[in-house]
């Protein structure tokens, strides 16, 4: 990006060792290089030590989390952000600045190794107790939280960032292998999709996994995510062209489905709500609620496959078994309560038993998926089912939880 002389020039900086000019020149060489944000957060640090420069040149010692001078950001906030950054590389402080903060807070680098050493001494108990290191979602119900405590003195052990000769020989008793540590490149989830795609010859779903990490489902796809950005390189973008090739047939984990569905029904007599299973994954009612829903949503889906869930649903007539259920439940409601269910009633199952009997109603009403036995049966429960005026505004949809008059 352009430098952006008149954002940094008109500065004033009180400081002795460091000049105006000087630091005008470091942020527009920092600003040459990865853009003007970064020289605008050179500027905002160097008035915040300003600011706390002066503030130990007037009482003497560094500022508490609470003092304040007026200004934005408050004096302690200030001064916790700075010393909260200069033991990151990334957003971190410059050479200068850095020298700067010491001077201002001579215990910096006291203080930082001593917090290494608690989060030591907390990781020796924790791995004492659980005969592992903690993982980055554990804790011991101290502050901060030892799983990303752990996480970030790893992170400055590689840079060797406020870490001593001792802290580092003591992490590495637990973690030998902490200074070699690294991200997992787009190779190395293509080497594990392209191993994956050996043995099994086919690409994996998101719920597949190798037992690496991250698992491999979740990896491709945030690379596919990263390859729509542009964020890969020709060499990794023809690489994953080709496995593209791999990709599994939706249609046939469709047939899976509706083999499972028929058995189902074969030996229960009725279709799979969404709560049944039989044993194998993913559940047969999640499965199926998916099916349903990406034939409704596209009207060139798997013709076959859509002619075929509908001969299923007429040989064993999907809505009869729901009807009955939800028929059960009202009779058990009245059983009890001697009046039939109102909108906003229930009986802690699923669907709400109000909204379940007006779709009931409604479905009477007109004459669709009701059997004779079973509007006979709901007259008999709810004697009203024929006096409610039908409607199609959804505006005026509140209505049915009235009483009639």
């Amino acid at each position: 990006g352009k430098v952006c002389a008149r954002r940094v020039a008109p500065v004033r900086y009180q400081s002795v060792e460091c000049s105006a000019e000087a630091v005008r020149l470091e942020a527009e060489e920092i600003a040459a290089s990865s853009g003007t944000r970064r020289a605008r957060r050179v500027v905002k640090d160097n008035r915040v030590l300003d600011r706390l420069e002066a503030f130990v040149a007037e009482r003497g010692e560094p500022p508490t989390g609470k003092a304040d001078d007026g200004e934005a950001p408050p004096l302690g906030k200030g001064l916790y952000s700075l010393r909260r950054r200069s033991k990151k590389k990334v957003p971190g402080l410059t050479e200068t600045q850095l020298s700067r903060l010491r001077k201002v807070d001579p215990h910096l680098d006291s203080r930082a190794t001593s917090s290494n050493d608690k989060i030591l001494d907390r990781t020796d108990e924790f791995f004492a107790r659980k005969g592992r290191l903690p993982l980055y979602r554990d804790s011991d119900g101290c502050v901060p939280h030892l799983g990303r405590a752990l996480k970030d003195l790893r992170f400055r052990a590689r840079h060797r960032a406020n870490v001593t000769d001792s802290q580092l020989e003591r992490l590495q008793r637990h973690d030998p292998d902490v200074l070699h540590r690294r991200r997992l490149t787009n190779d190395d989830i293509l080497d594990r999709v392209e191993a994956f795609v050996g043995r099994s010859g086919a690409l994996p779903l998101r719920t597949d996994d190798d037992g690496g990490k991250p698992p491999l489902g979740n990896a491709l796809y945030n690379l596919r995510k990263r390859a729509l950005r542009g964020s890969l390189s020709p060499e990794q973008m023809e690489r994953l062209r080709r496995l593209e090739l791999f990709r599994r047939n939706r249609s046939l984990d469709d047939d899976a489905v509706l083999d499972r569905m028929e058995a189902f029904a074969a030996e229960r007599g009725f279709l799979p709500t969404w709560k049944d299973e039989d044993g194998a994954a993913p559940p047969l009612g999640t499965a199926v609620r998916r099916l349903r829903d990406r034939i409704r949503k596209s009207s060139s889906y798997n013709q076959t496959l859509s002619d075929r869930l509908g001969r299923v649903d007429a040989a064993f007539d999907r809505y009869r078994v729901g009807n009955d259920r939800i028929l059960d439940r009202v009779e058990a409601f009245v059983n009890e309560m001697r009046a039939p269910p109102k909108g906003t009633d229930g009986d802690g199952a699923k669907p709400f038993l109000g909204t379940a009997l007006i779709r009931l109603r409604r479905r009477a009403r007109m004459g669709q998926r009701v059997t004779d036995q079973q509007l006979e049966r709901l007259r008999r429960l709810d004697p009203r089912v024929d006096k409610i005026p039908p409607t199609t505004d959804h505006r005026r949809s509140a209505s049915l939880f009235e009483e009639p008059a």
